[in-house]
């Protein structure tokens, strides 16, 4: 293995975005179908009991390494593929698909994010997140806010932002850092004292942009 980064597909995966994808590919389920033909693709993982059987029969003869799993187990699809990619020796994954219309399952894959740390981001297609416990230079990418929610009781300083902190405690149940704005598109440094951080960058909907920026403060 040459690479140190692989990209997870998930069912929930946005086409636009996994046609963008360089890096090596680990598809999970019925994710599979959106990569069949991608060129790194490594594999594929899951319990594939969402597909028919055409489907499946068509995944069973790419020439990858296909894992699969109990369809009664008791970890998830993602977690498997999280621990597989690692184990393959893949240092960062970026994951495609995590979340989704489904809250508990989105739920669940924040958790997944909180155990795994510094080395796996959702991205989405409005925006990414992060679980970080060092300090961060944050960038804005071309995103338009950023929020910040303790996954454990935390203390933090945030500067080189429109809302600025200087060693708050935050603990589970505190939404103050919801929405933040970077000055002028410049990084904002994020210090994590102690404790963990979900850290999440969001693009805002064109339209609901348009109405906040008129004033309509009521939705």
């Amino acid at each position: 293995m040459v690479s140190t980064k692989l990209a997870i597909v998930t069912p929930l995966a946005d086409m636009n975005m996994v046609s963008t994808i360089t890096d090596d590919i680990l598809a999970v389920d019925a994710g599979v179908l959106q990569v069949l033909n991608h060129p790194r693709l490594i594999g594929a993982i899951g319990d594939f009991d969402s597909m028919d059987q055409h489907d499946y029969s068509m995944v069973r003869s790419i020439p990858v390494p296909l894992v699969k799993l109990n369809v009664k187990k008791d970890i998830t699809d993602l977690d498997a593929a999280l621990a597989y990619g690692f184990d393959q020796g893949y240092q960062w994954v970026d994951v495609y698909g995590a979340i989704g219309k489904r809250i508990d399952h989105s739920y669940a894959n924040i958790l997944l994010l909180s155990h795994y740390g510094d080395h796996v981001r959702y991205v989405m297609e409005n925006g990414d997140m992060v679980v970080k416990q060092t300090d961060m230079v944050l960038p804005c990418d071309n995103y338009d806010r950023f929020s910040l929610f303790a996954m454990q009781q935390s203390c933090i300083s945030i500067q080189d932002a429109l809302y600025p902190l200087d060693h708050h405690q935050l603990n589970t149940m505190d939404p103050l850092c919801i929405s933040n704005q970077w000055l002028n598109h410049r990084p904002a440094l994020i210090s994590i004292h102690y404790g963990k951080l979900l850290v999440i960058r969001i693009k805002e909907n064109p339209i609901y942009h348009s109405i906040m920026q008129k004033g309509d403060n009521s939705i």
